[in-house]
């Protein structure tokens, strides 16, 4: 979620490793209001992970003069009853 001022257009692009394809949707947050609140979808696709990895990457969105940066971090998840 993204907290805007009035009138203005956040872009958002993504910092990832090659070895993911990290999509944010919609890509560009508009803002009509003061504290108008926005949101956007992350899809993460690619191969899997090995056990007990992290890789990180992060969605930047800008209005040209500010940046927001939201972390993301992929990991594994290993069930219990696994082994």
């Amino acid at each position: 979620i993204i907290v805007g001022v009035a009138d203005s257009s956040y872009n958002a692009q993504v910092v990832s490793s090659p070895k993911r394809k990290i999509t944010v949707a919609p890509q560009l947050l508009s803002f009509k209001a003061i504290n108008e609140k926005q949101s956007f979808t992350v899809t993460v696709e690619g191969e899997g992970l090995q056990d007990q990895t992290l890789e990180s990457a992060s969605v930047v969105s800008s209005d040209g003069k500010h940046n927001v940066r939201s972390p993301l971090v992929v990991h594994t998840v290993v069930p219990d009853d696994y082994w």
